[in-house]
């Protein structure tokens, strides 16, 4: 049984999760916690050269596919020891979580501004954003997160 169902955005709660896809020729495909002030941003695969490493950006119609596609992923990738981690960075600490083959990082949701890794100095203040974001992404046995599409309607 899936720990996720589908719901209208409309009327999900406030510990859904949102799959949105935000207007343009080229677009990401986030996953969005409402519970949390962060949006989870899709990273580029990195290439064997290590080159790559950037926001995944992707055409409307190629994150028209993707969407569902990530709810499969989540859902395959439920873990009772959870999906994120916290990785040491020049600037301080940031949160990875990796659901199948995709890795997303976590970026404060700041209204008008363009997604910034959020690095955080203290380790312990990433620790507690993963441990947060666990909860969101991989519900206990018998809980059932509810998960909304956002593909057109970014008014709210």
């Amino acid at each position: 049984m899936s720990a996720f169902r589908c719901v209208d955005g409309a009327s999900a709660g406030p510990e859904a999760l949102g799959i949105l896809i935000p207007p343009g020729r080229r677009t990401l495909v986030l996953l969005r916690p409402r519970a949390l002030a962060y949006d989870l941003v899709p990273l580029r695969p990195r290439a064997s050269n290590g080159q790559g490493v950037g926001f995944d950006e992707l055409s409307w119609e190629q994150a028209a596919a993707a969407a569902p596609q990530l709810l499969r992923a989540l859902d395959a990738a439920w873990n009772p020891a959870g999906l994120a981690t916290v990785v040491a960075t020049e600037g301080g600490f940031v949160v990875e979580v990796r659901i199948g083959e995709r890795s997303l990082l976590a970026c404060r949701r700041i209204p008008g501004e363009m997604y910034r890794p959020a690095v955080f100095g203290v380790r312990c203040e990433a620790e507690d954003l993963a441990a947060q974001l666990d909860d969101l992404l991989c519900p206990p046995a018998g809980v059932t997160r509810e998960v909304y599409f956002n593909t057109r309607h970014f008014n709210r």
